[in-house]
């Protein structure tokens, strides 16, 4: 009998829940709109590739250069931007185990030791009254649970641990544009180091050419016009030499930096030697698989997913809360009786909170929540149409330097077979020095600017491996939307 009479009070306190918490209704939901995918938005066709699959997690290995690979191998275990990510997801980590605590129950232990003097004058006989201060003790137990009934707290974790996978997921677009960056920076040390080196032989031409121009107006042959000009041309040639010397300090600063080093380390880099022809291609299915291979895609899309249970959860908020609680321990005037029999005391029973005239700071909270999700979708959104144009730009820039290359190369044949036949016509007595030495510097200019675009191409490809994800492979989502 005395069960049913605290089921049936268990029951009251529900019903009365449900009944006055019509006094803080929720609001209206919105219409959800769902999250854009590649195939939605249409018009890609022209991004697909031949390629079987996306490139591998490794990817900077195919080109093959020992002194790029181990760079990125330092620069991902020395980086501060890697240990950034790193405390990012202990941190979110942490708020997924607080957000889980919720669900558990809680136990405290309490304990109080004190005097009490109570008054004469409270109409109690002076007799059941005790005589001066007497000792009090206090030792009890607390036992909580939220019983989430709407489920409140479980999609609060779900949030979390949502924000936390996209913190995995962070770190991992962390590691990729650290190795992208790293390999750029590679590459413009390739075409420095190409250019430093055609410089000096510009410098040694033009010397000759001015040596030669001050014997020519000694002879009476040229004039002092034509010296002066010869030397304006190599001047500027060091000029040029010396900007390019400084421009190959800074980017190996630049390189240290990445990798976690000071500027000493700059010194002992190795010189480039990528292999400047290897290509990576689009993949065929690059429509049906862009959105788990960016890790920037990946991130928002889980961001994106959390803000909609968060939005969840704050609408469950509107609802009661019921708990259980118990609490049990000793307690006596006295100390010497604490542990004595008869001692004990106990209270348990469900409680019930009601949000009545809570409405307005529940209404805001839902509110700012679905804010939240509209700005995580729409992040979404931006980000995958950047990602498109990453991949859309980065092919069209290939497109247009292989047609340079074409051009560049016979230019550079062409200006090396003259340079070469002109060598031959002084060898002869046709041509005079000049006009060798002029072929020759024309044919560096050439190859100057070959080198140039090889190095372009090698910095497109590495760009391009940025833009289809570096590698990383995420699950895709089933794509349904949380209900809100």
């Amino acid at each position: 009998m005395q069960y049913s009479t605290r089921t049936g009070q268990l029951f009251a306190v529900l019903a009365l829940s449900g009944a006055v918490s019509a006094c803080a209704l929720p609001p209206a939901p919105r219409h959800v709109q769902p999250l854009k995918t590649v195939e939605a938005i249409g018009d890609t066709q022209s991004l697909s590739g031949e390629a079987e699959d996306f490139p591998a997690d490794r990817w900077w290995s195919a080109y093959g250069d020992s002194g790029l690979d181990a760079l990125i191998a330092e620069g991902l275990v020395r980086s501060p931007d890697l240990a950034l990510a790193e405390a990012r997801i202990r941190a979110a980590d942490a708020a997924s185990i607080r957000a889980g605590g919720q669900l558990q129950p809680s136990l405290s232990v309490d304990g109080t030791v004190g005097g009490n003097k109570q008054s004469y004058n409270l109409g109690i006989p002076a007799q059941f009254i005790p005589k001066g201060v007497v000792e009090t003790g206090k030792l009890s137990a607390t036992l909580g649970l939220d019983l989430d009934l709407w489920g409140r707290n479980r999609a609060a974790l779900a949030a979390a641990r949502g924000e936390a996978a996209a913190a995995r997921v962070d770190a991992a677009q962390a590691r990729l544009l650290l190795s992208s960056g790293i390999a750029l920076s590679w590459g413009n040390l390739v075409q420095l180091y190409s250019a430093r080196e055609l410089a000096v032989r510009s410098v040694g031409a033009l010397g000759g050419i001015e040596q030669l121009t001050e014997q020519r107006v000694g002879a009476g042959i040229d004039n002092r016009a034509d010296l002066e000009l010869a030397t304006a041309r190599r001047a500027g040639a060091e000029q040029a030499l010396a900007a390019i010397e400084e421009t190959i300090a800074l980017e190996r600063n630049r390189l240290a930096a990445l990798i976690g080093s000071g500027p000493d380390r700059a010194k002992r880099l190795p010189i480039p030697s990528p292999n400047l022809r290897y290509a990576t291609d689009v993949p065929a299915n690059l429509a049906a698989s862009l959105l788990g291979r960016r890790p920037d895609i990946v991130s928002a899309r889980l961001r994106a997913e959390a803000a909609a249970l968060r939005v969840k959860s704050a609408r469950r908020a509107f609802y009661p809360d019921i708990n259980l609680a118990a609490v049990a321990g000793l307690q006596s005037l006295g100390l010497g009786q604490l542990f004595n029999s008869g001692s004990q005391f106990a209270n348990f029973g469900p409680a019930a909170t009601l949000p009545i005239f809570d409405g307005q700071r529940l209404r805001s909270n839902y509110r700012a929540a679905e804010s939240g999700y509209d700005e995580a979708v729409a992040r979404y959104d931006q980000v995958l149409l950047g990602a498109l144009r990453d991949v859309a730009d980065t092919l069209e820039s290939k497109r247009a330097l292989t047609a340079r290359l074409t051009t560049a190369r016979t230019a550079a044949q062409s200006a090396a077979e003259a340079a070469r036949l002109m060598r031959r016509r002084q060898a002869e007595g046709v041509a005079n020095l000049i006009q060798a030495l002029t072929a020759e510097d024309n044919a560096m200019s050439s190859q100057r600017a070959l080198a140039e675009l090889e190095a372009r191409a090698f910095l497109l490809d590495v760009t391009l491996v940025r833009a289809l994800g570096g590698g990383f492979a995420a699950p895709l989502s089933d794509g349904e939307q949380t209900n809100r």
